[in-house]
């Protein structure tokens, strides 16, 4: 299947290799050409495309990936058998590499957001995948909330919980959903695999997994939270919903050059 995705043309593959750079002109170049965005291709295979003025479009392009460390945690446990849940799915980049790579896997990417729902649909197609798109947040608790959208620099800081340190081009109101709920209604299967970063909704979305957590088909989490959560009491709404479910977690390191003040985690249950 990857042999028969579509090639970056010269000159996109021309203008990754000087952004990779960092050599000034990058954005004049660009200009040029009768479309802002580029088509690269990931060390797996998948193809996408991408806007260099976004945050992570533009890591993807230096580096190749954004967040490895989560793609290799979530890669054992996907294939025949196994429902893949990416909770924020941004512009589909872990969910459509997934069923790239694993194709017998179910992929289910929650995005609330208009404008990224159409880039996993789009990306999807570019790949020839198929990738079950779920327009809501997951939270709670359902029904309309506001949603706080970065649509300059980085999409993947668009958030239901805005904080004050953060910028925000405008709201929208977008639908919430429980996950326990969407199963229960046979919206979606139970996952056997989660990703999730919600940027500050991490404790909703567990509280609205329910009983979920402890289905002894979910196998692992790979998720965001603050650094040194592994010592957290169980109090600590992510920590405290985790290890009741019989999870234990250890952060991963980071792959990539992104300045970030949290950690990626992978949850799991001991054999």
């Amino acid at each position: 299947m990857i042999s028969t995705l579509p090639s970056p043309a010269l000159s996109d593959r021309f203008l990754t290799w000087w952004w990779r750079r960092g050599w000034r002109g990058f954005h004049t170049l660009r200009r040029l050409r009768s479309s802002s965005r580029l088509l690269v291709r990931t060390p797996y295979g998948s193809v996408f495309s991408l806007d260099p003025v976004a945050y992570i479009d533009g890591i993807v392009l230096r580096e190749g990936y954004y967040e490895s460390e989560v793609f290799e945690a979530l890669r054992p446990f996907l294939g025949a058998g196994s429902v893949f849940w990416d909770i924020g799915g941004n512009f589909g980049l872990h969910a459509v590499t997934a069923k790239l790579l694993a194709p017998e896997t179910q992929v289910f990417a929650f995005e609330p957001n208009p404008s990224m729902i159409a880039e996993i649909q789009a990306n999807a197609r570019l790949n020839g995948v198929d990738v079950a798109v779920q327009p809501v947040a997951l939270a709670e608790s359902a029904g309309p909330r506001t949603f706080h959208v970065n649509d300059q620099g980085n999409a993947g800081m668009s958030t239901l919980h805005a904080w004050s340190g953060g910028h925000y081009d405008r709201q929208i109101t977008v639908e919430c959903a429980r996950g326990d709920e969407l199963v229960r209604t046979s919206r979606v299967p139970v996952p056997t695999v989660i990703k999730l970063d919600v940027e500050g909704g991490e404790p909703g979305v567990l509280a609205g997994l329910g009983a979920l957590l402890r289905r002894p088909e979910l196998r692992a989490l790979v998720f965001e939270a603050v650094s040194g959560l592994a010592q957290a009491p169980d109090t600590d709404p992510i920590a405290g919903p985790l290890r009741a479910a019989g999870f234990r977690f250890a952060p991963l390191a980071r792959r990539e050059h992104s300045a970030h003040p949290l950690d990626n985690y992978l949850a799991t249950r001991p054999a």
